[in-house]
């Protein structure tokens, strides 16, 4: 075997040492991305436009005006008579009005559809929020956790250096050990939640998981904590879903207009054309007129005024939400404010100010292990509580947003 210089050899240790060529990681996913793709991809948006049009082609196919039927007949072939040959156009007329009715129905569907697809699309971009939300929380949580973790395996490896020379009783590196094994199981949930929501946030943008990169942290700027409570109230009697619920409730109205105006049972058919008899060519001129002996059309008129009805309380039903929605979220996002005015820094600021201090007074004897160890909880309380908080006050604007209808606000509170 061919021998190698030492410069080969070192140059050779130095290639394998060297680490990969980093791939180009993709930008972390920020709220106002995750709203922009939910639009693109979320599966609810997908099927919006084509529910609006199959509402829109069922309406306008009940209104649909019936084809003329164009007859030629010929008799009296196979027999010593001269035959004869008709043609004739008939022509359905609607003298009740009732499409006309129907097709003014349809106007008011294809406008409830559209209004139906935009609170479609605006509830895709309401549960990409929401998701977008979760994971940081998850994720700042985890980072809480290990946090905490990294803190309490210190202090164990400390205390287990202080049995091992006799200043501390074996059951104070016993408790630290149990400690970090809490801390340890606690950071092995968080990132069993960190799963979960990204899982969740793939779902709502229609993505993969593993094509989804990392949520990037909330912005800092703050939100403002001023709204009008009249106008959000105007703003919801505006919403999608109840402009629909309105549009039905037109739709519902004419369509029973329209039926109980059908009283014949069907059309009129006007009837001419031309035909030739005994080698003469005569007119051809008349009129069929249904009568309705056994069908009067109160059944679709029955089932139309019921509609009407049902269409009646589910607009009350619908304005009646959205202004208890927006009262609901107003009173959350006040309540959440008013508990910490200045926000979560402060609490975060006090929390390690405490474990910092309590640490310090730990090694140089001034404090007992329990105060460390509930000074490090109360650090790692106070971030997540902050955490949580952030994140509470950010669903309750999302709440708000959904209630009035607006689209999801990208400055955090």
């Amino acid at each position: 075997m061919p021998r190698t210089s030492p410069l080969t050899r070192l140059l050779l240790a130095l290639l394998l040492a060297a680490p990969a060529t980093a791939q180009p990681s993709a930008a972390p996913l920020s709220l106002a991305d995750a709203i922009a793709q939910a639009r693109r991809t979320s599966p609810l948006v997908l099927t919006a436009a084509s529910r609006r049009g199959i509402v829109a082609a069922r309406a306008r196919a009940d209104a649909t005006q019936p084809n003329p039927v164009l007859e030629w007949r010929r008799e009296n072939d196979g027999t010593p008579l001269l035959p004869d040959v008709f043609t004739t156009l008939a022509l359905p007329v609607d003298f009740t009005g009732r499409r006309l009715g129907l097709r003014l129905a349809a106007s008011a569907a294809s406008r409830r559809a559209a209004a139906e697809s935009l609170a479609v699309v605006r509830e895709a971009e309401y549960a990409a929020a929401r998701a977008w939300w979760r994971s940081a929380l998850a994720q700042g949580l985890l980072t809480v956790a290990q946090a905490q973790r990294e803190a309490l395996v210190g202090i164990a490896a400390y205390d287990s250096t202080r049995f091992a020379e006799g200043a501390v009783a074996e059951v104070v590196a016993l408790r630290t050990r149990v400690e970090a094994t809490r801390a340890r199981i606690a950071e092995a949930t968080a990132l069993g939640e960190v799963a979960r929501a990204r899982t969740e946030l793939a779902r709502a943008l229609g993505r993969s998981v593993d094509s989804l990169p990392s949520v990037a942290a909330p912005s800092s700027e703050r939100m403002s904590t001023t709204l009008d409570t009249t106008a959000l109230l105007a703003a919801a009697r505006e919403r999608p879903d109840v402009q629909a619920s309105r549009h039905a409730l037109l739709e519902a109205r004419r369509r029973a207009d329209a039926e109980r105006r059908y009283l014949l049972g069907g059309d009129i058919q006007l009837v001419g054309g031309v035909k030739r008899t005994q080698g003469l060519d005569a007119g051809i001129i008349s009129a069929f007129v249904p009568i309705p002996l056994f069908n009067r059309n109160s059944a679709n008129a029955e089932r139309a005024t019921g509609e009407l009805y049902m269409a009646q309380a589910e607009a009350r039903d619908a304005e009646t939400r959205a202004l208890a929605e927006v009262r609901a979220a107003l009173a959350a996002v006040q309540a959440l404010v008013a508990a910490s005015p200045d926000g979560a820094a402060a609490l975060v600021v006090a929390g390690n100010d405490v474990a910092t201090i309590t640490s310090a007074a730990y090694r140089e004897g001034a404090a007992s292990l329990l105060e460390l160890l509930e000074a490090q909880r109360a650090r790692a309380d106070a971030r997540a509580t902050a955490l949580r908080w952030r994140h509470d006050l950010a669903l309750t604007h999302i709440d708000l947003d959904r209630a009035t209808g607006s689209p999801v606000r990208l400055v955090t509170p």
